[in-house]
């Protein structure tokens, strides 16, 4: 419904900084056939337990995200002359924001505007945060089938999940060990790298067991759903 060349987004769990407007306006003008601009998006907690997510999942944003996968919906705007009508897929209930950028970025340019800041409340509770963490493995899993973009991380809670229960089975149950050791490590390389006060250690623990068993959960669902999809896509059409 908006009408002006430019149209910005912001969750409505989520708070600009101040020159947020100016840095969005700026890296625009900067280049005339920039089509996508990302903000910076740094976490705020409303519990421990979310403190505790937010080191952690801050760290991962630091090491492991690059590209487009760095602009987010909930700090973005867009030129809306240079779109031509491109909208958000309403197919995508999550990893819209990045499908979007990915299909914008074939035939537009997009950048990070840093000075763009928008503070985003991590899950308060592990409930939450493992119906998130699920979801945007799943929805990842969808990401990477349709654009080919695929990052091996993005893989590891669910082959630790599997690789620890099957190997438990076959071999040891000491072996269901991997996936809590997995999170232990995380845990200390976070306190290590973010010099997380020791009160947080056993909160981090929590949210990496959390967050790799939703990930790792919602990436095999996605997986088995993609083999599926191929199955059915094989069979002849008197057959499905």
């Amino acid at each position: 419904a908006a009408h002006g060349p430019v149209v910005a987004f912001v969750d409505s769990d989520a708070v600009v900084q101040p020159g947020w407007t100016r840095a969005i306006i700026d890296a625009f003008d900067a280049d005339p056939d920039i089509a996508v601009v990302g903000g910076e998006v740094v976490t705020a907690h409303a519990s421990p337990f979310a403190e505790a997510i937010a080191l952690n999942d801050a760290t991962v944003r630091d090491l492991f995200t690059r590209g487009e996968l760095l602009v987010s919906g909930c700090n973005m705007a867009v030129r809306t002359d240079l779109l031509r009508g491109e909208r958000f897929d309403p197919a995508w209930v999550h990893a819209e924001d990045v499908e979007f950028v990915d299909r914008i970025k074939r035939r537009h340019r997009w950048d990070l505007a840093r000075g763009a800041v928008a503070r985003h409340e991590s899950r308060s509770t592990p409930r939450r945060y493992l119906s998130q963490m699920y979801r945007y493995g799943l929805w990842k899993v969808r990401y990477a089938a349709s654009t080919g973009n695929v990052r091996p991380v993005d893989y590891v809670p669910s082959t630790v999940l599997v690789g620890s229960a099957v190997a438990g089975a076959a071999i040891s149950p000491w072996l269901l060990l991997a996936h809590p050791a997995l999170c232990l490590a995380e845990t200390a390389f976070v306190a290590v790298y973010r010099r997380a006060p020791a009160r947080m250690w056993p909160l981090m623990f929590a949210g990496w067991l959390v967050k790799n068993t939703g990930w790792g959960s919602g990436v095999l669902v996605a997986l088995a759903q993609q083999a599926a999809g191929a199955v059915v896509r094989r069979q002849p059409a008197w057959a499905r």
